[in-house]
């Protein structure tokens, strides 16, 4: 069997947020139609080691080590890749290579392994690049995406893991409120393998209950610095100074510094003056995400703390923000003493607002 030049299979229900390049390796991967070379590369190392996983499992036989061989980086050469790409398979339909973070894909770099895949590859070869760094002017990336197939992979947007989410759950025959996993995702950031870990443990946390819980989220997923920083300037707009400083504390004891943690509030309420303005001029929720790079759910949650204050106390909150920094590195107050008394104050502004 030779490989396809073109995979003619349908390209399956994929999440929107999915690139085609990366719907073709699902349908590639699917029909046992290959490409002679796919690179996978980008910033999202989760889904790139998916895409690896399938496109190795539809064509590498469990303990095939005639037909399959993987390289690495600084471990390998040029001439070792394609010494064994340039062989044809024993008795299997092809000959698989797998190169990681090879560094070939850079200018001046990759010439032979450039020559090798624009003109010599066999059809009876398939060969995955997983790369952290991609020169796409380089002669390899041109001579990849001649004969075969490149996707970048970067991070996915909320629509995406929500329907990673709900489809995940379901296969377990458990499911969440959609608020509950814009509040999941908030936890969990942008990474798809935290995102990934944490759905394990809250399944395993539910255990028989078909529904995961808000409450189910605050006992097992793990609070970034991040929500502990917002948990903080939602306690201050509350005027409640000592909810404050007990989550200040807890920062503390998973030792951030107070000078972090002082800049952090800062980048809050500086957000919070950025939704307020942009609310204001009629920018609906999710454009403003996308222009200050957090989750539409993160902006529904400071929409709802900037209608508390006014566009001048917002913009003193940031200045008192700076000022505490400027304390502590003009040696006018400890770091920490900065912290607290900036919580206090702010807190205060609250209660005066």
């Amino acid at each position: 069997m030779s490989v396809a030049k073109k995979s003619t299979g349908k390209k399956g229900n994929a999440p929107q947020g999915v690139s085609e390049e990366e719907k073709t390796i699902l349908s590639d991967a699917e029909n046992k139609s290959f490409k002679r070379v796919y690179l996978i590369f980008g910033e999202e190392d989760f889904l790139k080691q998916f895409y690896k996983k399938r496109l190795l499992g539809a064509l590498v036989l469990p303990g095939d080590e005639l037909n399959y061989a993987r390289f690495k980086g600084d471990d390998m050469t040029e001439d070792e890749v394609i010494s064994f790409s340039d062989t044809m398979p024993f008795l299997s339909d092809y000959r698989t290579v797998l190169v990681l973070d090879s560094g070939l894909f850079a200018v001046g770099k990759g010439d032979s392994m450039a020559d090798f895949v624009g003109g010599n590859l066999p059809d009876t070869t398939v060969m995955i690049f997983v790369e952290s760094a991609v020169d796409k002017r380089s002669r390899l990336y041109k001579a990849v995406t001649k004969v075969g197939l490149a996707a970048e992979v970067n991070r996915k947007n909320e629509e995406y893991q929500k329907t990673c989410v709900v489809r995940a759950f379901a296969r377990v025959n458990k499911k969440m409120r959609d608020i509950n996993i814009s509040y999941l995702l908030d936890r969990t950031g942008p990474d798809l393998a935290n995102l990934a870990n944490e759905m394990d443990k809250l399944i395993a946390y539910a255990y028989d209950r078909e529904e995961i819980t808000k409450e189910d989220i605050d006992a097992v997923v793990i609070a970034h610095t991040k929500d502990h920083i917002f948990e903080m300037i939602n306690a201050c707009t509350e005027r409640q100074a000592s909810k404050a400083l007990r989550y200040y504390h807890e920062l503390l004891a998973e030792r951030e510094s107070p000078v972090k943690i002082i800049r952090m509030m800062g980048t809050q309420y500086h957000q919070i003056l950025m939704v307020k303005e942009m609310r204001s001029k009629g920018i609906l929720e999710g454009e403003i995400a996308g222009k200050i790079g957090i989750r539409e759910f993160a902006v529904r949650m400071r929409v709802k703390l900037a209608s508390q204050y006014t566009k001048r106390e917002l913009l003193d909150a940031v200045d008192l923000c700076l000022a505490a920094e400027d304390s502590f590195k003009e040696g006018l107050m400890g770091d920490r003493l900065s912290a607290e008394t900036l919580i206090v104050k702010l807190s205060q502004r609250g209660e005066q607002g």
